[in-house]
């Protein structure tokens, strides 16, 4: 998360969605009041819910289908993940997604909403996707004021995120991630 007070906004980083090279464009606004990856209910639960009411607040999500690669990959190659060692030990890409969709399901939905959950409302402002990543970010820049360009930082290299599933992992993410699918309108 981070908080501008000069340009009044509140950016909400959920991993694997260009937060970080978003942070490259706004941290220069920014104090020194954040936490990497802090979400809305967080922020509300123990911050000042009328800057929250008060401030421009937007969040990026991404295809949960090409998420799930990106976030995979991204553990596999940091060895200093928090879960890298456990999704080493995974024999496949098809291993993983049934711990994740059974053990760890978190889904983008939940980040967002206010009570992290997948029945309260999502307030932001804004949702930006990492699939329209740069013209969210040209409205952002005019919306905001801000300057500077958008580089590429942790960047993983993977084939192409379709060749990853088949019919039964293309249905475990249309399952345990319905909520993103439904609300913010993702197809595989």
């Amino acid at each position: 998360m981070l908080l501008s007070e000069s340009k009044e906004f509140i950016f909400f980083h959920l991993y694997k969605t260009a937060g970080t090279s978003l942070r490259h464009v706004l941290k220069p606004y920014c104090g020194l009041n954040e936490s990497k990856h802090y979400n809305v209910n967080g922020y509300l639960t123990n911050a000042d819910k009328d800057i929250y009411e008060k401030y421009f607040t937007f969040g990026f999500v991404r295809n949960p289908w090409d998420w799930q690669v990106s976030l995979y990959h991204y553990m596999l190659m940091d060895t200093q993940h928090f879960q890298h060692k456990l999704v080493s030990s995974f024999k496949s890409y098809e291993s993983y997604l049934d711990w994740r969709v059974h053990e760890d399901c978190k889904p983008q939905y939940i980040f967002f909403s206010e009570n992290s959950d997948e029945s309260s409302p999502i307030t932001l402002d804004f949702m930006g996707r990492f699939e329209s990543l740069h013209k969210d970010v040209d409205f952002l820049k005019s919306k905001l004021g801000l300057d500077g360009e958008l580089p590429h930082y942790v960047k993983s290299n993977h084939a192409p995120y379709k060749e990853y599933y088949n019919e039964t992992t293309q249905k475990m993410i249309a399952d345990a991630y319905h909520k993103d699918v439904s609300y913010f309108n993702y197809t595989f």
